[in-house]
C-alpha cells in the first residue's frame, strides 16, 4: 500500500513541470518574430498609412418620406376623427348621420395635417431647413387633400372619400417638397487611419 502512495505522488510531481515547461515554450514561441504572420491582410490593412475610404450607401429617401408621410396621415386620421367626433358631432342638427360626417370631416383634416408633418419630420439629409420643410408639406397636404376631397364628392360619397383623401394629403405633402428632396449625401464618407 505505501508503495503505491509512492508511486502515484512520484508520477504526479512530474505533471506540474511539465506544464510550466509547455507554457515557457508557448510564451517563447509567441515572442519570435515570425514573417508568416506578416503575410496576412489584416496585418497588411492595419499598416497601411493611407485613409480608409467607407462607402456609405445612400439611403432610400423616396420610400422613407412616403413611409413617414403614411404613418403620419394615419395618425392625424385617428386624432382628427375623435376631436372631429367630440366637436361636431354635438352641432351637427339637420345631418343624417352626424357621427359619421364629423368621423369623415376631422378624419380628413387631421390626416392632411398629420401627412404634412410626418413627410416634414426626417431630416435625412435634406438641403432645407425643417421650418421650410414643414411649410412645404403642409400647404402641398392642405391643397392635395382638399382637391382630393372635392374631386371625390365630398360628404355625398363617403366611401370614395375615404379612399381618395389619403392619396390626396400624401402625394400633395410629398409633391410639394420640390427641391428638398435633395439630400447633402454624397455617397461616400473618408476617415482618417488612427495612428
Amino acid at each position: 500500500m505505501w508503495n503505491a502512495i509512492y508511486r502515484t505522488q512520484v508520477r504526479n510531481a512530474d505533471r506540474p513541470v511539465m506544464r510550466y515547461g509547455g507554457v515557457l515554450i508557448a510564451m517563447v514561441v509567441s515572442a519570435l518574430d515570425l514573417e508568416a504572420q506578416s503575410d496576412s491582410l489584416l496585418t497588411a490593412v492595419l499598416s497601411d498609412p493611407r485613409p480608409v475610404t467607407i462607402e456609405v450607401p445612400k439611403p432610400p429617401i423616396a420610400a422613407i418620406r412616403l413611409a413617414s408621410s403614411t404613418g403620419g396621415f394615419v395618425f392625424g386620421i385617428l386624432v382628427g376623427g375623435f376631436a372631429g367626433h367630440e366637436m361636431l358631432n354635438r352641432e351637427c342638427k339637420t345631418c343624417d348621420k352626424p357621427e359619421l360626417d364629423a368621423l369623415v370631416i376631422g378624419g380628413a383634416i387631421g390626416g392632411a395635417i398629420g401627412a404634412g408633418l410626418g413627410s416634414a419630420f426626417l431630416d435625412i439629409g435634406s438641403v432645407c431647413t425643417f421650418d421650410k420643410r414643414i411649410m412645404r408639406t403642409m400647404l402641398g397636404s392642405a391643397i392635395g387633400a382638399s382637391a382630393a376631397y372635392i374631386a371625390s364628392g365630398g360628404l355625398e360619397r363617403g366611401g370614395r372619400t375615404i379612399f381618395f383623401v389619403p392619396i390626396g394629403a400624401v402625394g400633395g405633402s410629398l409633391g410639394s417638397l420640390g427641391k428638398c428632396w435633395k439630400s447633402r449625401y454624397s455617397g461616400g464618407a473618408t476617415s482618417p487611419r488612427a495612428p
